[in-house]
């Protein structure tokens, strides 16, 4: 379950990273829908793996949603 919840925050990320250049370029509501978008369901389709997950785990997927809010 590490290794998924690993590769899940590491595919936002690079979603994440990939909105913040386009910031500049789009409007500002466009990208907070796209990027809420993306990020959000990314860790949806996480979610019905990640039943029962531990604390560090949980951690991990926090730190994506804090992410994606700062952008």
């Amino acid at each position: 379950m590490a290794k998924h919840t690993k590769l899940v925050s590491q595919s936002c990320f690079y979603h994440i990273q990939a909105l913040h250049h386009i910031c500049g370029v789009s409007d500002r509501t466009i990208a907070v829908a796209i990027a809420f978008a993306s990020v959000s369901s990314t860790l949806n389709n996480a979610n019905s793996v990640l039943y029962g997950p531990l604390a560090k785990n949980i951690t991990c997927l926090q730190r994506v949603q804090n992410a994606a809010v700062r952008v």
